[in-house]
C-alpha cells in the first residue's frame, strides 16, 4: 500500500487541501480573534475613560487640579491601566505613572488630535516618556457642550500581545489536532479506496501472466464493489473463452497437420503465421523455426509470391499450378484466397500434390491416342471389303472376316 503511486497521489493530495484549509481558518479564526481581543480591550478603555472622566469633570471645569493626580493614582490602582488628564490647551494635568509636572504637552498625539475631531480617538504607539507600546484610548471631556479637558486611558501592548498569543496559541493548537485527525480519517478513506484497486491490479497482472479465472473479493457496496463483481464475472468467461480457444486451435492444428493438402497462412505483411508439416515436406522445407518469417525468404517460387500479392488484391480465389524441380519433379496445384477482415488480415494457402493425377492424364491421353491409331486401319480394310462384297467377290468376304477377327483379338490386347 506505501508503494501505490495512487495512494499517493490521493493522499497527498487531500492532505495538502485540508492543511491549507486548516491555515486559511486558522489565520481567519486568529485574526478575528485578536480584532475582538482588541475590540474588547478598547471597550475596557472606554469604560475606564467615561468613569474618570465622570470624576473629574467638575474639577476641569472649575479648574481645581490639586486632587487629580491622587484620583488618577487610585483609580490606576483599581483598573489596572494608566490614566492620563489632559487640559483642554493639551497640557498633562495628571499622570499615574509619571509626575505630570515632567510632561510634555500633548496637543499633537494623534489619539488626542481625534479626540478633539471626533470626541474619542484610539491609537497605539511607543510611549515617549515610557519608550513602551501602549494602546491610548482619548476622550473628550465637555461641559455645557465646549470642552474643558481631555481624559486618556492607556494599556501596555505587552499585556495586550500576551492575551492574544495565549488565544492564537489556543487556536493553532485546535487547528492542528483537527488537522491531525482529519489526515488520520483521510488515510483510513484512502485505503479503503486504494485497497480494492490494488487487488484488481494484481488479479489483471496475473491474468495478464496466463493465469487465468483469478477472483477478487472488493467488500465494498459502492462503485468499487460493483466494478469487482464485474472483474469476476468477466475473469471466468475470459477463462472459459480461454480455453474453449485452446480447445478449437489444438482441434484445428490436429485437423491442419493430418490434412495431406499444404496449408500455409501469411498475414498482410506476407510473414509466415502457420505452415503444415505436408506444406513443409511439399515444399522441400527444413524443420525450423518458419513463423514469422517472411514467405518470399523461405519459398522461392514465383508462382505463389504472385499469388499471394494477387489474392491480397482481390476478394477471387486465385488458382496456378506451377513444378518443383529437383530429385523428384513434382507438379503442385495452389488455391489462395484472402482471409476476412476490413483490411485484410493476410491471405491462406492450400498446396495439393497433383503429379500422378497430370501422369494419369498423360497416360490416359496416350491411351486414347493408340486406341484411335489402332481403330482406324481396320475400319478402312472393312470398307473397302464391304464395298467389295457388294461387288459380288467372295473370297475376299473370307478375307475380311479373318481381318476383323484379327482386329478384335488386337483390340482386345490393347485393352489388358
Amino acid at each position: 500500500m506505501w508503494t501505490s503511486r495512487l495512494f499517493w497521489k490521493l493522499f497527498l493530495a487531500y492532505s495538502g487541501l485540508i492543511l491549507a484549509a486548516a491555515a486559511i481558518l486558522g489565520a481567519i479564526i486568529s485574526a478575528r480573534q485578536k480584532q475582538l481581543i482588541h475590540s474588547y480591550l478598547q471597550m475596557r478603555l472606554r469604560d475606564d475613560a467615561e468613569m474618570l472622566s465622570s470624576q473629574v469633570t467638575d474639577e476641569l471645569a472649575a479648574a481645581r487640579h490639586e486632587r487629580l493626580q491622587v484620583l488618577t493614582q487610585q483609580l490606576a490602582r483599581k483598573t489596572g491601566t494608566r490614566l492620563t488628564i489632559i487640559a483642554a490647551d493639551g497640557v498633562a494635568l495628571a499622570d499615574s505613572e509619571q509626575d505630570s509636572k515632567t510632561k510634555e504637552n500633548h496637543r499633537d498625539r494623534p489619539e488626542i488630535v481625534a479626540a478633539a475631531a471626533k470626541g474619542i480617538g484610539v491609537q497605539s504607539h511607543i510611549s515617549r516618556t515610557l519608550g513602551i507600546p501602549m494602546m491610548y484610548l482619548a476622550m473628550r471631556v465637555d461641559r455645557a457642550g465646549k470642552p474643558v479637558g481631555f481624559v486618556r486611558v492607556a494599556l501596555p501592548l505587552e499585556d495586550v500581545d500576551r492575551q492574544v498569543s495565549e488565544v492564537q496559541r489556543l487556536i493553532w493548537s485546535i487547528t492542528l489536532a483537527v488537522a491531525l485527525a482529519t489526515l488520520v480519517v483521510t488515510n483510513w478513506i484512502v485505503v479503503r479506496i486504494i485497497r480494492p484497486v490494488a487487488r484488481l491490479r494484481d488479479a489483471a497482472q496475473a491474468i495478464s501472466s496466463g493465469e487465468y479465472g483469478q477472483r477478487v473479493f472488493v467488500p465494498n457496496r459502492d462503485e468499487l464493489g460493483h466494478l469487482g463483481d464485474a472483474f469476476n464475472r468477466m475473469s471466468v468467461e475470459l477463462a472459459q473463452r480461454v480455453s474453449q480457444i485452446r480447445g478449437d486451435r489444438e482441434l484445428l492444428a490436429t485437423v491442419l497437420g493430418g490434412m495431406i493438402e499444404g496449408v500455409i497462412a501469411v498475414d498482410s505483411a506476407e510473414r509466415i503465421l502457420f505452415m503444415n508439416d505436408a506444406a513443409r515436406e511439399l515444399l522441400g522445407l527444413p524443420a525450423t523455426a518458419i513463423t514469422g518469417r517472411p514467405i518470399w525468404e523461405l519459398v522461392r517460387h514465383g508462382s505463389v509470391q504472385k499469388a499471394v500479392r494477387d489474392a491480397h488484391a482481390s476478394e477471387q480465389a486465385c488458382r496456378s499450378e506451377f513444378e518443383i524441380t529437383g530429385p523428384s519433379r513434382r507438379t503442385v496445384s495452389l488455391h489462395a484466397s484472402r482471409l476476412p477482415g476490413n483490411p485484410t488480415r493476410g491471405v491462406v494457402l492450400v498446396l495439393h500434390d497433383v503429379t500422378e493425377l497430370r501422369r494419369l492424364e498423360s497416360l490416359r491421353r496416350d491411351f486414347v491416342a493408340n486406341v484411335s491409331h489402332e481403330l482406324k486401319t481396320p475400319l478402312s480394310a472393312i470398307k473397302a471389303y464391304a464395298e467389295t462384297l457388294l461387288g459380288g467377290r467372295w473370297k475376299i468376304l473370307r478375307r475380311i472376316v479373318l481381318l476383323s477377327t484379327r482386329s478384335r483379338n488386337r483390340l482386345t490386347a490393347c485393352t489388358h
